[in-house]
Parts: C-alpha cells; structure tokens; sequence
C-alpha cells in the first residue's frame, strides 16, 4: 500500500449534526507557509474538501467533509505552533461572543492577520477562510466561519503583549507572547 508521510495531532471534531469524533488529524512533515510542519488550521483551510481522521488503534480511519464541521478543537497538550502560526500577520485581536448555528456559544478571543486598510473584525470574518482560530483560556477551537449566526465584540482591540487596547486599534505582531511569536 502507498503511503505519503503525515503527523498526526489529536483533536476532536464536532459536526453541524451533533455529533463528537475523537482522533487524530493527518497534517504534512512540512508547511509551505512557514518553518515546522503544517497545522492543523492550514488543513482545515487547505483546498481538500475531506479530512482523514484517524480514529482508534491501528487503522481505523474516518474521511468527513470539512464542510459538515462545526469546530475543530485541538488537544490541550497540541503546541499552538502544530495548531496556527500567526506568521507575523497578527495585527490585532478581538475578544468576542460567537453564537453557531447549533445554539452553542462560545466566548474568547479572535487573532487577526489583516492589511492595516481591512483591520475590522467583519474584514476579517469575510475573508474567505473557511476555519479560524478562537483562543479561550486553556484551549484554542478552529471555528467554521460558515458556523457562526452572530459574533458580538467584547472589547477594543488587544495588545498581545500587554491585554490592554491599542490607541490605534491595531496590535502588531511583534508584541506576541513569545509562545506565539515561535514558528515550531
């Protein structure tokens, strides 16, 4: 049988039926956006339209179609480096109140990479990206844009470095946390 070398980062899947798989997503050895191997965001927002899972011992496997996801939430001992690398575009970040369409809410914190002139949080949520990172404490959920009902803005803008509000708006990436400025 053909093989193509992956790793594989545990997460669980929550569909738009309900459902909670528990497994291990197939990421690439190496990403073509960064140093380190491809993360999970990255294969969530890449061009496949299916998601192999791996979902037990030894070969039971799973393919879902990313499109029927909810969320995608990553094991808490996943580095966030195997989950997103901001790649020095986080411009700033919004704490925030999603609703989904499935009545969950979900409160955290949106990391943005934008061009200062579409630095908004609708810019960001109408980008086209069909996943994207939420921080809450202890944790990080991959949110499907489609997902979302309603997101209320919590706060101004964030610096990563200091948790207060930028004057301008805007945190750059280099007041990252050092845990988030590390490209794995």
């Amino acid at each position: 049988m053909f093989r193509v070398p992956k790793c594989c980062v545990p997460v669980k899947l929550y569909g738009f039926d309900g459902s909670v798989t528990r497994g291990s997503v197939f990421v690439d050895p190496a990403s073509p956006r960064h140093e380190g191997t491809q993360t999970v965001l990255e294969k969530l927002n890449g061009p496949e339209n299916f998601l192999v899972v791996d979902v037990g011992q030894g070969a039971a496997r799973e393919i879902v179609q990313k499109r029927h996801l909810l969320k995608v939430t990553p094991s808490a001992e996943v580095p966030l480096a195997q989950v997103f690398v901001p790649e020095g575009r986080v411009t700033r970040q919004e704490e925030v109140s999603l609703s989904l369409t499935n009545g969950t809410a979900l409160h955290g914190r949106i990391w943005m990479g934008l061009p200062h002139d579409q630095a908004r949080l609708s810019d960001f949520l109408n980008g086209g990206e069909d996943f994207f990172p939420l921080l809450i404490p202890g944790g990080i959920h991959l949110v499907r844009t489609e997902s979302v009902l309603k997101v209320l803005p919590r706060d101004p803008a964030i610096s990563p470095t200091t948790g207060l509000p930028h004057a301008s708006g805007r945190g750059g990436a280099e007041d990252a946390p050092d845990s988030l400025r590390r490209a794995g």
